[in-house]
């Protein structure tokens, strides 16, 4: 069966304001919807995050019984452009406010995150 790309396809996407959380055995799950026998063609992309979190929680069982398991991740996003060229290159880069201004605003959202401990 033939399989047929418009020379011309590009993808945009923004998303701002969003919170996330994830189970890290469903995030290693997705990866099984991207496998492919067939080599795509890369479509051109550009992705626009602003004022996004992320929580991943380590749900799988431990390797070893006796480990206490493992502390969720959190991840502030402030501004990121995440794009991709013709040839399939990606490229990451820093757009918008400036992660200070990011922080004093969310600062209640992100409370536990690791952004305002102060070292010892």
């Amino acid at each position: 069966m033939p399989h047929f790309r418009s020379a011309e396809a590009f993808l945009e996407l923004q998303a701002q304001n969003l919170p996330l959380q994830f189970y890290l055995s469903t995030v290693d799950g997705l990866g099984d919807l991207f496998e492919d026998e067939v080599l795509p063609t890369p479509i051109p992309m550009r992705i626009g995050l602003s004022n996004v979190t992320l929580h991943l929680v380590e749900d799988r069982p431990p390797a070893n019984a006796t480990s206490p398991g493992k502390l969720p991740v959190d991840l502030a996003i402030p501004s990121l452009v995440v794009a991709r060229d013709r040839s399939g290159l990606f490229s990451l880069q820093s757009a918008g406010e400036s992660d200070e201004k990011f922080i004093l605003r969310n600062q209640s959202n992100l409370q536990g995150c690791g952004i305002f401990e102060r070292p010892v």
